[in-house]
């Protein structure tokens, strides 16, 4: 399949300048995609950015939103990517 491309690449820009304290950026890989996952940036306001790039296929798909680190309940976030789902 073309899509497992561990080559591909997953971008978020993130301009905070003077940032004190610093912002947490984490990813978590897909565990059956080498080549898809979520970068997560959390902000020092609090709020989350998760870009994520779902496989086409359903089951690894959800095997990789169950990986990610989401934000508690009642916190602000904001969910982006590319979903390769209907």
């Amino acid at each position: 399949s073309p899509y497992n491309d561990a080559r591909e690449s997953l971008v978020t820009i993130h301009y905070h300048p003077n940032q004190t304290p610093h912002d947490e950026i984490s990813w978590t890989p897909c565990p059956m995609d080498a080549g898809k996952g979520a970068l997560t940036v959390k902000t020092n306001t609090g709020l989350s950015v998760i870009n994520i790039h779902l496989p086409y296929n359903s089951e690894s798909a959800i095997s990789l939103l169950r990986q990610i680190h989401w934000p508690e309940e009642n916190t602000p976030y904001v969910l982006t990517g590319d979903m390769n789902q209907d």
